[in-house]
């Protein structure tokens, strides 16, 4: 099942008011939330007094088991402590899927695909292109291959994710920290279907990286690691 708990926003114009914020979504039993993430909505809360709109960035567990899909989603601001995140979704799992699971859950476990993703955009990110019969894996070595041809522009901070997909191209937005400019590139299907296929040359600057860890995420090519930061 998905759970809540509450959560007490302030707001800039000093209102404080109380949501509910997932700690766990259960995509095959709410579908509505899954709609949310998709349309961005999920975890965005109008103040009551001045209706500004606040996006909540926190810690919780999705999983979609139909779509053989657990994911471990964070704030994007903790990308740089990426490893200690890996160990706590590794963590996460096994007590889920091997202590705890009966034997047909355990026989489960290795057809999911597990990510750690960084934050809601990429959580978008990650349910748009697998729903296009995408490999996330093949998305991001995509980007990085925009961004080394000048198409895309990264930031460390910033925001660079695919926003839509039509029969003929896909759509990336990219910004700089803090979302000022967003800037939207258009790109051939066929763009991607040459990098999945083997087509593009396989040595993008640390690609092979993608394919190697949960954490499917070409900004973690460009934001170091913090040494020594506690785990949340």
């Amino acid at each position: 099942m998905s759970t809540f708990s509450q959560a007490t926003l302030r707001c800039r114009c000093g209102a404080e008011h109380v949501v509910d914020v997932a700690d766990s979504v259960r995509a095959s039993a709410r579908p509505d939330l899954r709609a949310q993430i998709l349309d961005g909505t999920f975890h965005r809360f109008a103040c009551p007094q001045c209706g500004a709109v606040a996006q909540v960035e926190k810690l919780f567990a999705y999983n979609d088991l139909p779509r053989r899909q657990w994911f471990t989603v964070v704030p994007a601001a903790s990308l740089a402590r990426r490893s200690e995140w890996l160990a706590f979704a590794e963590r996460a799992f096994q007590a889920v899927f091997v202590e705890r699971a009966s034997p047909i859950v355990t026989a489960w476990a290795p057809q999911l695909t597990r990510r750690v993703v960084f934050g809601l955009a990429s959580l978008r990110e990650k349910l748009l292109a697998f729903d296009s019969g995408f490999d996330d894996r093949r998305v991001e070595q995509l980007k990085l291959a925009l961004v080394e041809a000048g198409r895309l522009i990264y930031v460390a901070g910033g925001y660079c994710h695919l926003v839509a997909v039509t029969a003929d191209e896909l759509v990336f937005e990219w910004a700089p920290p803090g979302g000022a400019g967003t800037t939207r590139a258009v790109v051939a299907r066929s763009a991607y279907d040459a990098v999945a296929t083997g087509a593009e040359r396989d040595d993008v600057p640390a690609a092979t990286s993608l394919f190697t860890t949960p954490v499917v995420d070409m900004r973690a090519i460009y934001v170091p690691e913090l040494a020594g930061a506690g785990e949340s």
